[in-house]
């Protein structure tokens, strides 16, 4: 289960949380940043975010990405 970007299917999606640039973050079902690996933000929803792979990009993670059930 994870998010995958709309355009070509890559889970890498950079986040930022809150306004703030958090690197790569992994956002739970509900859109909540629980880990990011550059800092750690807890329940922070994202604010923006970006495809590493394509460049997909916009202000909310549901804009690039869907979430999927494995």
């Amino acid at each position: 289960m994870a998010w995958k970007c709309k355009e070509c299917g890559s889970k890498y999606i950079i986040c930022s949380a809150d306004g703030t640039f958090a690197g790569e973050g992994i956002p739970n079902k509900y859109g909540i940043v629980e880990e990011f690996d550059a800092i750690q933000i807890q329940d922070s929803k994202i604010t923006g975010a970006l495809c590493n792979d394509c460049g997909n990009d916009g202000s909310r993670l549901e804009d690039i990405a869907e979430w999927e059930e494995d």
